[in-house]
């Protein structure tokens, strides 16, 4: 996924977890290199929420412009993991209109 949002004019810049609640896994912040430079995105890796707690896996990636912080809805587009394929494009689009809507 870093390649590919690399590939889109971004760079992941940061490694973090967030308000950590045991919801997600790690949050990538995502720096624009392209104009205007230095929007910002961030990507979470989410935890299934019916996964063992004790061995947890990611279900879902959510993409946001504003730094997640768990039971806060938000400007976000969220995909499930077994859907990426279909939905990378989608996602892309969403991280341009982060970039787009940037002050």
């Amino acid at each position: 996924m870093i390649e590919l949002v690399e590939k889109d004019g971004w760079r992941a810049t940061g490694l973090d977890n967030y308000d950590f609640h045991k919801w997600s896994m790690e949050t990538w912040l995502l720096e624009s290199v392209w104009s205007p430079i230095g929007a910002m995105a961030y990507v979470s890796l989410l935890i299934d929420p019916q996964s063992d707690f004790q061995n947890p896996y990611a279900w879902a990636i959510e993409v946001s412009d504003e730094k997640p912080i768990y039971g806060k809805e938000g400007n976000c587009f969220l995909v499930a993991l077994n859907q990426w394929k279909n939905e990378k494009d989608d996602f892309l689009k969403f991280l341009l209109q982060i970039r787009n809507n940037a002050k």
